[in-house]
């Protein structure tokens, strides 16, 4: 269920490189939705450890009056990302330092 008293979500997403501060991207936020679809797409340049490294999506309820709401992360190794399109499920975990 979403996180608003509704019980739907306005989710959004940030996307980093674990260790890359300077690399941040974030969605639009799509309002009162519990399955947000984004198809939307970055680019990221720049030499990454495929063998250890890894992408962090953390998503967000967005609130027009309070903070916003941490909904969880999911980190995607660079290894399982070879080879091109792909279609998985990954487990949303709770968010150390979420911002």
């Amino acid at each position: 269920h979403g996180a608003d008293k509704s019980g739907l979500s306005d989710p959004y997403c940030k996307i980093s490189i674990d260790g890359f501060p300077k690399i941040d991207f974030k969605t639009k936020t799509i309002k009162a939705n519990i399955n947000p679809v984004w198809n939307e797409e970055f680019t990221i340049t720049g030499s990454f450890d495929v063998k250890t490294g890894k992408i962090r999506f953390s998503l967000f309820d967005w609130d027009m009056v309070s903070r916003n709401d941490s909904l969880g992360c999911v980190f995607v190794a660079f290894e399982e990302l070879q080879g091109g399109p792909f279609s998985k499920w990954f487990p949303i975990v709770k968010c150390e330092n979420a911002s």
